[in-house]
């Protein structure tokens, strides 16, 4: 605890609190003194103490100094008397607390002069570092009745940086599209006898009238056409949708001078049609076009403008076209016809694969009533054995076998088992020399791009497989199959006289491919 003399705070004059003279005086810096807060004053009038109780928040330790009157308060302080007055010479009066100004004062009587002399404690000098307590003086008594509230709003010191930035140069870009830009593919090969096509893709469209962020209306579009010959003509482009788009949106209407234009796929044009028609992007009224010819056109009854844009939204009419998928016409296919040698025979499953899947005129296969794959005059597939030492009746040695000829005497022949009306699995017989069990046959199934035969006519020692095999042979496969290059082409549009600066775009695609078995 310290003592001092001089102004202290009483009845909450923080201004009288806060002066420059204490903040020197107990050594502390701005920044700690502005982080004191005051908590508690006491006083007493009479006996002329006020104390007051401070609280650092940043120290959460509590300061107390107490302002002191009369002879104890000067003799503090050195046992000096203001004004050179020594302590013999001092006879002391009356002291006290200013409660309008919160100064501490008191009087004393100079013993040679009549009248009493009244008298401000003054500041002590402030000291370079605080000073411990070196006084003990007794707690003064509680003041009766609530103490005032004092606040102080914290201020924290923050560091800021300023930046200065600048351009060294700037420049001003645009793109510019073409109302329209095509996309063709290079051949795309493909293993088997495609039977249907389709389409996955991935499109992005500019917004238009997206104050809302959503496009009101879509004033750009991609069209898709899949072709099945490696130089198509135009009519050999075949239009499809990607899987995921149920609804044809904003597609160019090209219209002809009979104002009539050809949509890409048959519209629905009963129940739920959700059909619209845009010239330049605003609606046009239903009474101004119509489906014709079934959904595959529409008419134009209002007053055409050549220089406007027209496109149209609707549905699509499945039960027609299907517009997901594209059927393979295979009439219109180029058939390969090709020879493959397997050399070493089977495997040991006495399986082989063929690099191609060969190609199945089924259409031919089911006018024929009593269809055999051997007798009919359509064969799917010719299997020989060439360079062979198969094993004959009566020790005799094959050097080929040929396909079963009806109406022929052949030592031995291939005979092709497979139903392909009823796709029934059939096993093989196997080739038989015994006298009981002849049968000079080596049969075989197709299935698929496979054929499994009765035995694997490896290059072991005749005499070391006849038990599971009669010799060794090359086989020879002749058939057809169908070209398997496709082609994509995607036609991009931007249905609006102006905006040159968007277009589509597409970030992927992917066709898929259905097989004949």
């Amino acid at each position: 605890m310290e003592s001092y003399t001089g102004k202290s705070q009483v009845y909450g004059r923080s201004e009288s609190a806060y002066s420059e003279w204490e903040r020197q005086r107990r050594g502390y810096s701005q920044e700690d003194w502005d982080a004191i807060e005051q908590t508690s004053v006491q006083h007493d009038v009479d006996l002329g103490i006020a104390e007051s109780i401070w609280k650092s928040r940043d120290r959460k330790e509590s300061d107390t100094w107490t302002t002191y009157t009369g002879e104890k308060a000067i003799t503090t302080y050195d046992g000096q008397i203001p004004n050179g007055y020594d302590l013999d010479d001092v006879e002391w009066g009356d002291g006290g607390v200013d409660p309008e100004t919160g100064e501490v004062w008191n009087t004393f009587i100079i013993k040679d002069k009549p009248e009493p002399v009244h008298y401000y404690s003054p500041p002590p000098p402030p000291p370079a570092k605080p000073k411990e307590p070196n006084v003990s003086v007794p707690q003064p008594p509680t003041p009766p009745g609530p103490l005032p509230e004092f606040t102080l709003e914290r201020q924290t010191e923050v560091s800021k940086y300023e930046y200065l930035m600048g351009i060294r140069d700037l420049q001003m870009k645009g793109k510019q599209f073409e109302p329209k830009s095509i996309f063709v593919s290079k051949p795309i090969p493909v293993s088997g006898n495609i039977i249907e096509v389709s389409l996955e893709a991935e499109e992005k469209h500019p917004l238009f009238d997206n104050l809302s962020g959503e496009a009101s209306s879509r004033q750009t579009s991609v069209e898709y056409y899949v072709a099945y010959e490696e130089n198509p003509s135009l009519d050999e482009w075949h239009p499809i949708l990607p899987e995921d788009q149920k609804t044809v949106t904003c597609e160019l209407l090209i219209f002809d001078t009979a104002r009539t234009a050809t949509l890409r796929f048959p519209a629905l044009t009963y129940g739920n049609t959700e059909a619209v028609v845009y010239k330049d992007g605003k609606r046009l009224e239903d009474q101004d076009w119509a489906f014709v010819d079934g959904g595959t056109r529409i008419q134009l009854f209002s007053e055409f403008a050549s220089s406007s844009v027209y496109t149209i939204d609707y549905v699509p009419n499945a039960e027609i076209m299907n517009p997901w998928i594209v059927s393979v016409d295979h009439s219109e296919a180029k058939r390969i016809k090709t020879t493959e040698v397997f050399k070493e025979g089977t495997n040991h499953n006495k399986t082989i694969t063929l690099s191609n899947y060969p190609y199945v005129d089924y259409e031919k296969i089911n006018l024929d009533g009593s269809y055999d794959p051997n007798t009919s005059e359509y064969h799917p597939i010719k299997v020989s054995l060439q360079n062979a030492n198969i094993a004959g009746p009566n020790r005799t040695i094959i050097k080929s076998v040929e396909p079963y000829q009806e109406g022929t005497t052949q030592e031995a022949f291939t005979y092709n088992i497979t139903d392909y009306k009823t796709e029934e699995w059939k096993s093989p017989r196997s080739y038989s020399l015994r006298a009981d069990d002849l049968y000079k046959g080596f049969q075989y199934v197709h299935e698929g791009n496979q054929l499994i035969f009765s035995e694997t006519f490896n290059k072991a020692n005749i005499m070391e497989n006849m038990e599971t095999n009669h010799g060794n042979a090359e086989i020879v496969v002749e058939y057809e199959y169908l070209v398997s290059n496709f082609r994509i082409k995607m036609i991009l549009r931007r249905n609006s006289t102006g905006e040159n600066s968007i277009s589509p775009s597409v970030h992927s695609y992917a066709l898929k491919f259905k097989a004949m078995k």
